[in-house]
C-alpha cells in the first residue's frame, strides 16, 4: 500500500491560514464572480436554442456576502423545459385574427391554428450544475493560488 503526504513547515501553514482570513472577502468575492462566469458559459452551451432568447435570458447578479444569484425572468419555460416537456396540444390565436410565424426554412406562415406534436422535458440546469461541480474546485484553487501566498509553490509529495 502506498500513501503520500504533503511537505509543508507548519509556520509556512499557518501563514497561508492568516492570509485567507484577512483577505477572505476580496478572495470570497473573487471565486464567486468568477465560478458565475463560469456556470453561465455552461448553462448558455446546454440550453435548448431555437430562438437563442431564452438561453441568453440567464443573468448573473451581485456578490452577496458568500453567494451569487444566476436567474432568468422566464420561470414558466424553465420548468416546462428542465422537469415537465409538453404534452401534444393546439395553439390558437388570443389577441389576434391568426396566429404568425417563419418557419426555420424561412417560410411565413399566417394560420388559425397549430397541432404542436410536444415535446419530453429537456433538462440543462441540472446537467450544467454538474459540470460546474467539477470546475468549481479548480477555481477555488486558482484564487487560492493568485491571493495567498505560497499556496500554490511546488510542494514536496513525500511517499510513506
Amino acid at each position: 500500500m502506498s500513501e503520500f503526504g504533503f511537505n509543508w513547515k507548519p509556520e509556512e501553514v499557518e501563514g497561508m491560514l492568516d492570509q485567507i482570513i484577512v483577505n477572505s472577502d476580496s478572495i470570497i468575492t473573487a471565486i464567486l464572480e468568477e465560478a458565475a462566469d463560469v456556470l453561465l458559459i455552461i448553462l448558455y452551451a446546454r440550453t435548448p436554442k431555437k430562438s437563442g432568447e431564452y438561453a441568453e435570458s440567464w443573468t448573473k447578479g451581485q456578490v452577496n456576502g458568500n453567494s451569487i444569484k444566476i436567474s432568468s425572468p422566464k420561470d414558466d419555460l424553465f420548468v416546462l423545459l428542465e422537469y415537465t416537456g409538453s404534452m401534444p396540444h393546439t395553439i390558437e390565436p388570443r389577441d389576434a385574427k391568426a396566429l404568425h410565424f417563419v418557419t426555420p426554412q424561412g417560410e411565413e406562415v399566417f394560420t388559425m391554428r397549430v397541432d404542436h406534436k410536444g415535446f419530453p422535458p429537456m433538462p440543462h440546469l441540472r446537467p450544467a450544475m454538474s459540470e460546474f461541480a467539477k470546475a468549481f474546485p479548480q477555481i477555488i484553487f486558482k484564487h487560492l493560488s493568485l491571493n495567498v501566498k505560497g499556496f500554490g509553490k511546488p510542494i514536496t509529495v513525500l511517499k510513506y
